[in-house]
């Protein structure tokens, strides 16, 4: 058919498109998968490319919403519209794809069952191997095993690709109900291959044969994955059913190059609690604790799990991409040149990235601290409202676009990405006081609080308490669990006796459904204003 040439480097992949086609649509067509946690649909400014040759003038939303940017031939690929004779040279912006994949130490030491007690047989001299796989809202996280020794032989993570579908649940929800389920399988089946793929081939790995591959996810990733009906969890209505955990050869998986392997799902408790949640309690311990605990992910779609007298209560947090680096204006992954920790010298900010490279966005971590800072100097009111006052007024500056704050001469945060932020803790802030409410506890009996998701060490318990995700009275009994679902997973994958207890972990989880709670809405309006802060910079 007739049409326009668009490639895209540096992959040097390409499609032909009609003319008048998004370039965020081109390169889906082409394979090509950008950042795009709003779905595509213009509203959060991060699917910035260079395009060139045969492609349409911006409109003025597209020049607004880049203000100087569309100055040096940047454009937005979702509002970017290829033009009618020629061809289009698109430039992606490439990324380091090494995300830090932040294991769980908190729990007890994973049990590690011999292989052939399972059935897995290698022939002499070849090590079995596996490799457990954590699926998640933004990220897909693997870590390498050794089965016969639990030896970990390698880790990766890298972005989910179905971001380019939307950075929530529900926009891919709402996209494979449409039709595009099996564009969305693909995706994140590739992603997996080729992560676990990249690690079998490395040099500790090359004598072994994958033998296993244990995948979680929350309910919507993994049945994506699988290529199940989704259906049911975009409606809200219905809190589905459980599914014990799942065993499949590779290539039912639609993981083809994974060989012979066999292919082992968690399992999911409800259309709403998935077995990532299941293995951040294994990895944990978190079940077998006599007193009341929390297990608090604050990734995309987070869960909060508490356990009080033996009984187990779940809740999913629809907190959105903020506290991961996305969806912001000047927001990263937590790679090389993020910065992951801000504080305040005097009057002087101060930061620190990752590698001690030139600062290139926030991660999670950085903003966080970065939010703390603002609250504490009031260039940040309790409201949300950046305000030039305090010490670091002069960073404060007004914008055609509103007020922004000057972190570094390249990184910025605007009001809209504050807005992002109070939306995540909000979300996870009502989750807590949910949970609790079902339970019957006060917040005063919660011994500790185990905070999951790819932070590491940067993440500050003072400041998650300044911003208002727990109270400021658990400061102190914060503990940082690293990704506990692929923790999770790991145990999973070394041993049967932990599959087993996986199961049975799940069959004990009530699930509190938020959105169905008459109280859910007032909670959440409330929790939109960031706490009074402790320790403000005197008059």
């Amino acid at each position: 058919m007739s049409g326009v040439l668009v490639r895209f480097e540096p992959s040097g992949l390409s499609a032909t498109v009609a003319s008048g086609t998004t370039l965020h649509a081109a390169a889906a067509s082409a394979g090509v998968h950008l950042v795009a946690p709003c779905g595509g649909f213009g509203r959060c400014g991060s699917c910035r490319v260079r395009a060139t040759g045969a492609v349409a003038p911006p409109d003025r939303s597209e020049l607004e919403a880049l203000g100087a940017a569309a100055r040096a031939g940047t454009r937005l690929a979702c509002r970017a519209r290829v033009g009618v004779d020629g061809e289009v040279l698109v430039e992606v912006p490439e990324t380091s794809g090494a995300i830090r994949a932040q294991i769980a130490s908190v729990g007890p030491e994973p049990l590690v069952e011999s292989p052939e007690a399972r059935g897995v047989v290698t022939p002499v001299g070849v090590a079995p191997l596996g490799a457990a796989v954590d699926i998640g809202t933004t990220t897909i996280a693997v870590r390498l095993h050794d089965l016969t020794d639990g030896r970990v032989l390698g880790e990766l993570a890298d972005l989910n690709p179905q971001t380019a579908w939307g950075h929530d649940v529900l926009s891919r929800v709402s996209r494979a109900v449409e039709g595009e389920a099996g564009e969305l399988r693909e995706a994140v089946t590739h992603g997996v291959e080729t992560l676990v793929s990249t690690l079998t081939c490395t040099l500790r790995a090359a004598h072994g044969i994958l033998r296993e591959v244990v995948v979680v996810g929350n309910p919507a990733m993994t049945r994506l994955f699988l290529g199940d009906d989704v259906s049911m969890l975009g409606d809200g209505a219905s809190p589905g059913v459980d599914r014990p955990t799942r065993v499949l050869d590779a290539v039912a998986a639609d993981l083809p190059k994974l060989g012979g392997a066999s292919v082992i799902v968690g399992p999911e408790v409800s259309a709403f609690i998935g077995a990532d949640a299941i293995a951040g309690l294994l990895a944990t311990g978190l079940a077998s604790r006599p007193d009341d605990a929390l297990l608090v992910d604050l990734g995309t779609n987070g869960e909060v799990v508490l356990v009080s007298g033996g009984s187990i209560y779940a809740a999913s947090a629809a907190a959105g991409p903020a506290f991961e680096g996305y969806g912001l204006t000047s927001g990263m992954r937590a790679e090389s040149g993020a910065i992951e920790a801000v504080w305040l010298d005097g009057d002087v900010l101060g930061i620190r990235t990752i590698d001690g490279q030139r600062p290139r966005g926030l991660c999670g971590s950085g903003l966080i601290d970065l939010l703390a800072v603002l609250l504490r100097t009031r260039a940040l009111d309790v409201s949300g409202r950046l305000q030039p006052e305090g010490p670091l007024a002069s960073r404060v500056v007004e914008t055609p676009g509103g007020r922004v704050f000057e972190v570094s001469s390249d990184v910025l945060l605007t009001q809209q990405d504050v807005r992002q932020a109070q939306l995540a803790k909000a979300a996870v802030q009502v989750a807590i006081e949910m949970v609790l409410a079902e339970a019957g506890r006060p917040a005063d009996g919660v011994a500790e609080v185990l905070v999951a998701g790819g932070f590491g060490s940067s993440l500050r318990p003072a400041s998650l308490a300044a911003v208002g995700v727990v109270p400021h009275a658990w400061t102190g009994r914060v503990t940082l669990a690293g990704n506990a679902a692929l923790a999770g997973a790991s145990a999973m994958l070394l041993s049967g006796a932990s599959r087993r207890e996986a199961d049975a972990l799940a069959r004990r989880v009530r699930t509190v459904d938020l959105a169905g709670d008459p109280d859910f809405q007032r909670r959440f309006i409330a929790a939109l204003s960031f706490p009074a802060p402790q320790d403000p910079i005197a008059e």
